[in-house]
């Protein structure tokens, strides 16, 4: 008997024929999602809808890590060297603005000597102080140059720091799907992002002051929040492995102390 193609296939057969955009990828995530999630087929294992999903991170990470080092080779242009066409590189004769990975850590008022760590903490600041976790303030185009320095940023430094994180990040930036379905679901999913913005904002307060007992609260309110969306509602969201990242990150050190 043949094989079934899956919604994953696709994509992956999709990806593979020539380069998408994040913007199109988005698409074809999104039609092929509605073809195998349980919430839009009545029920199953989700097994179909884990694997598509798979293939779009891994997808996505891909693309945000070829746009990074796309940035990181303009430094070094005037060596002349030619430059290998990139996956989801962008077109010929559109030049990306020049990139100063120090740019946010100045104006947050520290210096070049301040490590990786504390660079990838000054990033993800500006990104939940400017309000990026909202998907509508990602994608405003008004906003797209500011945006788009921070996500630089972050990948940046987080490369130079754990690299590792530049997937769990990725995973969160580019998630747009709920497939929340009852009112039960909405509030109990809305009150996960509550208890993991309240903890993002004690993980900052932490960061500038120092204080154990800041960390503690953040912590707790992570954990809640990891705890609401795989065991009360029971679905794979990659908030919770980037809460779980904030909890290990609480056990160090605080690196952000006000500048004397």
């Amino acid at each position: 008997m043949e094989k079934r193609t899956t919604p994953a296939d696709i994509l992956r057969s999709l990806l593979s024929q020539k380069n998408y955009s994040l913007r199109e990828l988005d698409h074809f995530y999104r039609l092929l999602s509605k073809r195998c999630h349980p919430d839009a087929t009545g029920g199953g294992t989700g097994e179909e809808f884990i694997k598509l999903r798979r293939v779009y991170e891994e997808a996505s990470s891909r693309l945000l890590m070829c746009s990074e080092k796309s940035v990181r080779t303009n430094q070094f242009r005037q060596s002349g060297a030619p430059e290998a066409p990139e996956f989801g590189a962008r077109p010929p004769g559109r030049q990306a603005s020049r990139f100063d990975p120090l740019q946010l850590v100045r104006e947050a008022g520290f210096d070049h000597q301040l490590p990786p760590r504390g660079c990838v903490y000054l990033g993800l600041r500006a990104f939940f102080s400017s309000g990026m976790h909202n998907h509508r303030i990602r994608t405003m185009s008004g906003l797209k140059r500011r945006n788009t320095t921070i996500l630089r940023t972050i990948f940046h430094w987080s490369r130079l720091y754990d690299d590792d994180f530049a997937r769990i990040f990725s995973a969160y930036s580019r998630h747009t799907l709920q497939f929340l379905s009852t009112t039960w679901e909405i509030k109990n999913y809305n009150y996960a992002k509550r208890l993991f913005l309240d903890g993002v904002h004690g993980f900052f307060s932490y960061q500038s002051t120092g204080r154990g007992g800041t960390a503690e609260v953040a912590r707790d309110k992570f954990s809640w929040c990891s705890y609401t969306l795989s065991r009360v509602l029971k679905i794979d969201h990659p908030t919770a492995p980037l809460a779980e990242w904030f909890t290990a990150e609480l056990d160090k050190p605080a690196q952000l102390r006000e500048p004397e």
